[in-house]
């Protein structure tokens, strides 16, 4: 196929990159908000004890892109049966002796580095919010206490302007 020269384009124009405006028409703002929620989690290395435990989370966002919280987590009471049932049976072991955990509290910086909306029915916008979490704090046993860090990941599902649903999965030294 051959096209005549004066119907070809003679400049070209290239697209904008460049914006300085990170989210258009943000829904939910966090700034200047504090968080409080409850919540629900479990230790998945932990080979003795329960693995559930429930908390509490305080949080102040003082930017968009920035925020602190404080986790309180106790632990559930119990032996993680998956485990221990056949080993006491089989070894006659004595759980007894083994730290108990107690409680744990932590402080968190949250890098709010991704905010974003998602329609999943046409009828309404799921806004979703994602961030990398890095924290120091205490884990207490029944006899010790011990210092420790974790890092990971976070997201948050909104629904609506002051009630989300969030995840966090850490790794915990």
């Amino acid at each position: 196929i051959e096209f005549p020269e004066e119907e070809l384009a003679t400049e070209t124009v290239l697209p904008k990159f460049d914006r300085p405006e990170v989210t258009r028409n943000r829904n939910v703002l966090t700034a200047g908000k504090i968080e409080l929620g409850g919540y629900f989690g479990w230790n998945t290395s932990e080979p003795v004890y329960n693995q559930g435990k429930v908390g509490l989370n305080l949080g102040y966002h003082w930017s968009e892109t920035s925020a602190v919280t404080v986790n309180f987590a106790k632990w559930m009471p119990g032996l993680n049966t998956q485990y221990t049932d056949s080993l006491k049976e089989k070894y006659n072991l004595d759980y007894d002796r083994a730290p108990k955990l107690n409680y744990s509290v932590y402080g968190h910086y949250e890098w709010k580095v991704w905010y974003g909306k998602i329609s999943l029915t046409k009828e309404s916008v799921l806004n979703i919010q994602l961030y990398p979490i890095f924290g120091a704090g205490l884990t207490a046993y029944e006899h010790k206490n011990y210092f420790g860090a974790d890092a990971g990941f976070g997201q948050r599902f909104f629904f609506g302007k002051s009630f989300a649903l969030r995840t966090d999965l850490k790794v915990q030294a």
